[in-house]
Order: structure tokens, then C-alpha cells, then sequence
């Protein structure tokens, strides 16, 4: 499966398409790509509640999501370990 994008795999997930998901999730992981900077664009897409609510559910860690706006978004950092601590 071709992935031409990280946000086709949250859409995937929008979308009622939860096992095509978590599966081009782990195929996007053994590419090593840049998941940090990912999960920030897709944040900024899809909104930053929204986007780590569908990565939660997607076995994604808190320290990765953290750690992606530490590096790229600090301005929202706050926000999203609020997110994180207030949904899990």
C-alpha cells in the first residue's frame, strides 16, 4: 500500500477504516519518516484535540505526540500534555 501521506492514515481512521489505520501506521514507521514533524501537520490540519485523540487510539505514545511539539510547535505543548493527561 502506497502512502503518499501521514494525514491519509488519520483520514483513514475519520473515515471508519480503523484496521487500513493502525496497518499503514506501522508500515509508516518501518520507513523511518519523520513522525514528529508529521503528527505537528497533522495537527495543525485536522486540530490538535482531534489528531491526538485518533493517535491514542492508534498506539501512538504520549512522549512520541509530545516530543513532536516540543520540536516543532512548542507554543502548543501545553495544550497538548492538558489534552493528553485530561483524555487518558
Amino acid at each position: 500500500m502506497n502512502i503518499k501521506s501521514f494525514n491519509y492514515i488519520i483520514e483513514s481512521y475519520i473515515n471508519g477504516q480503523k484496521k487500513q489505520a493502525r496497518s499503514l501506521l506501522k508500515s509508516y514507521f518501518n520507513r523511518d519518516k519523520n513522525l514528529s514533524l508529521d503528527i505537528v501537520e497533522s495537527a495543525n490540519l485536522y486540530g490538535i484535540s482531534e489528531c491526538i485523540l485518533i493517535l491514542k487510539r492508534l498506539d501512538v505514545s504520549d512522549t512520541n505526540i509530545i516530543n513532536a511539539f516540543h520540536d516543532y510547535e512548542r507554543e502548543n505543548l501545553h495544550e497538548v500534555k492538558t489534552i493528553l493527561i485530561n483524555n487518558y
